[in-house]
């Protein structure tokens, strides 16, 4: 990802040369002179003479911009070069002076470049040719580190939302190809899929930063001539167990396993695995028995359950999301085998055969989160000095909000955790030379009040922690909206109206962003997420998700957020 600051390359680079910066100093000894005794002594045992130990080596100064030099510029490895005092060594562009009055030098160079010496004081500087070469990379380098820092404060100042869906395998990254889970023991886990495929998204080297009790995962991709950053918070909850009639979390339908009364069962249909509405093969939670998915780059992989040469189905004792039972599989042609295919993005296909799963009675299953949120962030960073980056934000939930048939006035307050990406710029005469980019975490905290023709909702995004240390003191608020009747409340927030307070101050329904010294307007949207039965009464969202983002000429921020009431 793009340093947290424009020059951190040359920071790291700076502060390795900072480690030679002790100039070396003269070791030397002298004897005291011997003192005639005053009075005879008694002669002692003579003692084994020690040997001297050898003088420390002592880091040379090198000039701070030998990170800037071309190879051949670059000082070569040699081991106990003797400079003698007054005169000096040259290698590659760096030449290296031994002070004169003092001892010789001894000067050792490793093949990282590191410097030493023993003996006098050694100092080192760039002949006129490397320094030449040197802040010509200098400069091309700032160039290029001030393009990158434009071209993502651009980026963020042009943040949209991920689309809900798209064509599979086209590229893009949409929100219906972001798949959340948590299975009973483990963390939450976040897949990427185009369509059945694996979108080629993999756990990144660098973690999520914290953000609260929201879990974090950072994915990224790599794609002709970038790389693809994807960070998700989700409060998905574990699993719970639930009688396995109901198991889909669904009380209506439990004549879809045989009965529409659970405390009558006396049998169990069985369960169609891949019913052509359901790929349950796929959902997760089948027995040890199944093959996991191969890795990507070994496609997809077959398992064959043997079936009797007189018969048309096999099956075994196992487990199912949980539940004890037996599994079947049925061939159209006795002694037909069934075989399955496993897609290394974790499909399950039924080449041959049917498979079915009967539980034991009164038995129960794992139930998986059925109200979660998730929020995060995604960015196209070039790999190249003058690409251009790209950037994103993104907010789901797993049920959308369902508008009561009738809701009484009244508010909730709802508090969550918001992420983002910042570029903070340096303009001087000349324009933008310099500044800092990262990402943020905070605290999320609205307001909505609640009735049947007047609904509105406000906040603030608060308590920033930023991962290079900045951003203390900043504080986003989120204007309030009206959105309307209560018939509203299911819909995506609306755009502002004006989000720029200088030119009217009433209705301000943007978002002011104070950032430092700096004062950013934008706008924010959101969407009420939580479901609940349509017929209830005055139940309000369990919770909201959305984004905001805010610019001027020197500082730029976008993010979104999920909260709870």
């Amino acid at each position: 990802m793009f340093s947290n600051h424009l020059f951190d390359k040359h920071l790291m680079k700076a502060c390795l040369a900072a480690v030679f910066a002790l100039a070396l100093a003269a070791c030397s000894s002298s004897n005291d002179s011997a003192k005639a005794p005053t009075e005879p002594t008694t002669p002692t045992t003579p003692t084994t003479p020690t040997t001297p130990s050898e003088p420390t080596p002592v880091a040379v100064t090198l000039p701070a911009d030998l990170m800037y030099l071309e190879a051949d510029d670059q000082p070569m490895a040699v081991a106990d070069q003797m400079i003698a005092a007054g005169m000096s060594y040259t290698s590659g562009g760096v030449v290296f002076t031994c002070a004169a009055g003092g001892e010789d030098c001894s000067l050792t160079i490793d093949s990282a470049g590191m410097a030493s010496a023993t003996g006098g004081m050694v100092t080192a500087a760039l002949n006129d040719g490397a320094q030449m070469r040197a802040d010509d990379a200098k400069s091309t380098q700032m160039i290029a580190d001030r393009d990158r820092l434009i071209s993502k404060d651009r980026a963020l100042e042009a943040a949209t939302n991920l689309q809900a869906t798209g064509a599979a395998a086209d590229g893009n990254l949409d929100e219906a190809e972001i798949s959340i889970s948590r299975g009973p023991g483990a963390a939450a886990s976040v897949t990427v899929l185009e369509g059945t495929a694996s979108a080629g998204y993999a756990a990144s080297a660098t973690p999520a930063l914290a953000n609260g009790s929201w879990a974090g995962a950072r994915l990224m991709r790599p794609v002709p001539g970038a790389t693809q950053h994807l960070v998700v918070y989700t409060d998905i909850e574990s699993p719970t167990r639930i009688q396995f009639y109901n198991w889909d979390g669904d009380p209506d339908t439990p004549a879809r396993y045989g009965t529409n009364d659970a405390t009558a069962v006396t049998t169990t249909t069985p369960l169609d695995l891949n019913d052509g509405t359901d790929d349950l093969l796929s959902g997760g939670g089948l027995d040890p028995k199944f093959m996991s998915p191969g890795p990507a780059s070994g496609g997809s992989v077959t398992q064959t359950f043997p079936v009797a040469a007189a018969a048309t189905t096999t099956m075994f004792q196992g487990n199912f999301n949980g539940a004890p039972g037996t599994y079947t599989c049925t061939v159209t042609n006795a002694g037909d085998d069934c075989v399955l295919t496993i897609a290394p993005n974790g499909t399950y296909a039924e080449t041959t055969g049917t498979w079915t799963f009967t539980p034991e009675l009164g038995t129960t299953a794992w139930q998986g989160d059925q109200e979660f949120m998730s929020f995060g962030w995604w960015l196209q960073e070039p790999a190249s000095a003058d690409g251009a980056y790209r950037f994103q934000y993104y907010v789901d939930g797993s049920t959308v909000y369902a508008v009561p048939t009738a809701i009484e006035p009244g508010a909730a307050t709802y508090r969550g955790r918001a992420a983002g990406q910042y570029v903070v710029q340096t303009i001087g005469d000349s324009g933008v030379t310099g500044g800092m980019t990262g990402e943020f975490t905070a605290a999320a905290t609205l307001t909505a009040t609640f009735s049947p023709i007047a609904n509105t909702i406000a906040g603030t995004i608060s308590g920033f922690t930023a991962d290079d240390g900045s951003a203390q003191g900043w504080e986003v608020t989120l204007h309030q909206k009206a959105l309307g009747a209560q018939a509203q409340l299911a819909a995506p927030f609306p755009a502002a109206t004006q989000n720029n307070p200088a030119i009217t101050v009433d209705p301000f329904d943007g978002v002011t962003a104070t950032m430092g010294d700096q004062t950013a307007y934008g706008d924010w949207t959101g969407q009420y997420f939580g479901g609940n039965a349509p017929t209830v009464i005055n139940e309000y969202p369990l919770g909201i998700g959305g984004t905001f983002q805010a610019d001027n000429d020197a500082v730029t921020i976008a993010g979104a957020f999920g909260a709870r009431r």
